[in-house]
């Protein structure tokens, strides 16, 4: 299964967010506190 886009309105700390992957590895980075674990569990939730 491949998830190419997810969109979110009001999850956890997120308003609204849209990500786009691509088909392979899919790297989150950035500083403490911005939501990258809010992703992962958007996607596990929805799975």
């Amino acid at each position: 299964m491949h998830i190419s886009r997810l969109a979110l309105d009001h999850y956890r700390s997120w308003s609204q967010v849209v990500v786009d992957f691509v088909p392979g590895v899919n790297i989150l980075f950035g500083k403490n506190g911005l939501g990258k674990t809010n992703l992962v569990e958007a996607v596990e939730v929805l799975s």
